[in-house]
């Protein structure tokens, strides 16, 4: 039987953290639920400690570095990475689990129009953005379809991440998706993208907050995925 760990990064997250884990226990699904708090000055982890999920403090600052913490620590064959901020459909979980007999990574995407609620934060500009990245991507490594390089909610086998882990754990900000991704369709990974709801976020985002930090995100993505495809052409 297939068992499964949940890996959530944690920064000042205290309008829904406890919300959030109360309703992964109540699925009664995950062999673990891991959560990473990447110093929080909230409540944050205080109410992370009153639950049943395992709680981990990465003091190295950034999201990658908290998704690694999480991903290297996870003790079963799956995986999954998840946002705690309301944005996604936990039922979305079992739409993954579906592919997993024939994939060994299941990416998620917020950029279906017909999965995107009001008021999420996902508008043309951010959605653009992320498929243009997403496609560059795509075509520079011949990867299977791809829409989005952003997306948080993954299903990730273990051993995947085991053949990738000494080259991502250096990526520690917020272009470590994108990285991932690239890392896994470089060992030719068996992957699928698939779409999820995307709904409003509940407080307030700490890596897209306005148009500059976005804007600046996607050309740091661009630059890595650039970078990544020169050296990759050189060493071969």
């Amino acid at each position: 039987m297939k068992e499964y760990s949940i890996v959530i990064p944690v920064f000042n997250e205290e309008e829904n953290i406890l919300q959030f884990i109360n309703s992964l226990e109540k699925l009664n699904f995950f062999k673990e639920i891991i959560v990473v708090d990447n110093n929080s000055t909230d409540k944050s982890k205080e109410l992370i400690l009153s639950t049943s999920a395992k709680y981990l403090h990465q003091k190295i600052q950034g999201y990658g570095a908290s998704l690694f913490m999480g991903l290297n620590e996870a003790k079963t064959d799956y995986i999954f990475t998840i946002e705690p901020d309301g944005t996604f459909e936990i039922d979305d979980i079992y739409n993954f689990i579906d592919k997993v007999e024939k994939y060994d990574c299941i990416f998620g995407t917020r950029t279906n129009k017909s999965k995107i609620e009001e008021f999420a934060k996902m508008g043309p500009f951010l959605r653009f953005g992320n498929i243009f990245v997403a496609k560059l991507l795509q075509f520079l490594f011949w990867t299977t379809p791809i829409s989005d390089v952003g997306c948080t909610f993954k299903l990730i086998r273990k051993s995947s991440f085991e053949k990738i882990k000494n080259q991502l754990i250096k990526i520690t900000n917020s272009t470590f998706q994108p990285y991932l991704m690239m890392l896994l369709f470089k060992e030719k990974t068996k992957i699928i993208e698939i779409p999820v709801k995307y709904k409003k976020r509940i407080g307030y985002s700490k890596i897209t907050y306005n148009f500059t930090s976005s804007f600046v995100l996607g050309i740091q993505m661009i630059m890595l995925i650039i970078k990544f495809y020169i050296i990759s052409k050189i060493k071969k």
